[in-house]
């Protein structure tokens, strides 16, 4: 057998080095109706599919293709990371100083929460077209100008309410009163951001809750 080939079967990842995940797609584009020409919501879909375990990604190591595609995602998280600090609203990121070397680790990206580590990958279209949704449920609840500024905070990441746990919890409140009255379409669109907003609450939450004068 030639080195090349043994080199093939060696990063081939068997049925034993796999797991299976079960996940559902939904679809925020309409389709066209051919039959009436009206757009109608495409129904999501749940799959069954085989991913490798960690035995098995690391039997793929051995081949160099799997290596640069695994070192092109682990940049991308880096650089994901390196954009959260470019685009801090209290301390950007203007120069090689001001950047922290050690927010970009990736020990320190693995111990963030799973929403924390996705919610900089949320597209600009899809925050503002939640904003658009929370605004116009909320509106009727809040008045316009407040559930307006409310959905401004909630796309800052909370940053203007840091450190003020009152409005945190009140916004927390806010954003779950928007889930329980929002239709069921765009609660299943904006699932992604709903958490990840719920999550980023509940952890800002936590971390005011752990300076006080008491621990002081």
């Amino acid at each position: 057998m030639s080195e090349a080939n043994t080199t093939a079967q060696s990063s081939t990842i068997t049925a034993a080095q796999t797991s299976t995940k079960e996940w559902k797609f939904s679809f925020k584009k309409q389709q066209i109706n051919n039959d009436v020409g009206q757009p109608v919501k495409r129904p999501p879909v749940t799959l069954t599919v085989p991913v490798p375990t960690f035995d098995g990604l690391i039997r793929s190591f051995t081949n160099e293709k799997v290596q640069n595609y695994i070192m092109d995602l682990v940049e991308e998280a880096i650089k994901d990371r390196v954009r959260v600090q470019l685009s801090d609203d209290e301390k950007p990121v203007n120069r090689q100083d001001d950047l922290d070397l050690s927010k970009l680790t990736l020990e320190y990206i693995a111990d963030l929460p799973k929403t924390e580590r996705t919610g900089s990958a949320i597209s600009k279209e899809d925050w503002e077209a939640w904003s658009a949704n929370y605004i116009q449920v909320m509106s009727p609840k809040r008045g316009a100008d407040k559930a307006t500024t409310a959905a401004k905070t909630f796309m800052a990441k909370f940053a203007p309410a840091k450190g003020k746990s009152e409005v945190i919890k009140f916004l927390q409140e806010q954003l779950q009163t928007w889930a329980s009255e929002t239709d069921g379409d765009s609660l299943e669109n904006f699932s992604e951001i709903y958490t990840y907003l719920d999550a980023r609450a509940a952890a800002m939450l936590k971390a005011d809750s752990m300076v006080s004068l008491d621990n002081l």
